[in-house]
């Protein structure tokens, strides 16, 4: 795909490279945001598939929506490298196969993943106090929203590392 591509541009001394904000707000090092984008496939395919991928996680922190400090928020396990990070970009998209390879008759269905995964969200967000009526009417996402919703993140991800690839110089690939 085009973000493994991309991502196999960062070379190694640029991997934990990371851009300085005027604000001194935290970004993403090149190899996070590339983590980033990984963990998000895993929590999209999770949100159809009804598995539970967060041990697989580089940042299980950002994910759990705690109230935690910045420092855990954006605690990434180590990436291992580019092989690592290409090896485990794969290995995310692989979980969108199934639902890839579904007839266009059954893209508009609604998984039992999808399903049990919005219950749990509905269940959460009413203990936590919230109204939940807008969602409970807009009901579990379908495969076509979950497959759009991967699409939709990782293309904005993909398009600031193509950026600060550029700034540094790198050579992206056609």
């Amino acid at each position: 795909s085009l973000t493994e591509k991309v991502a196999a541009a960062i070379p190694e001394e640029l991997l934990d490279w990371r851009a300085e904000s005027r604000d001194g707000e935290h970004q993403f090092s090149l190899a996070e945001i590339v983590m980033h984008m990984i963990d998000a496939r895993r929590m999209f395919a999770a949100q159809l598939t009804g598995e539970d991928y967060t041990s697989m996680y580089f940042a299980p922190d950002y994910w759990s929506g705690g109230d935690v400090s910045d420092e855990i928020f954006y605690g990434f396990k180590p990436h291992g490298g580019t092989a690592a990070l290409l090896e485990n970009l794969t290995e995310a998209r692989e979980l969108f196969a199934p639902f890839l390879a579904l007839p266009g008759s059954e893209l508009g269905h609604i998984t039992v993943g999808a399903r049990s995964a919005f219950e749990q969200m509905v269940a959460a967000f009413k203990a936590d106090g919230h109204d939940t009526a807008a969602m409970e009417r807009h009901g579990p996402p379908t495969v076509t929203h979950g497959l759009m919703s991967v699409i939709a993140h990782e293309s904005g991800h993909r398009g600031a590392l193509g950026t600060l690839l550029r700034l540094n110089g790198v050579a992206l690939p056609e």
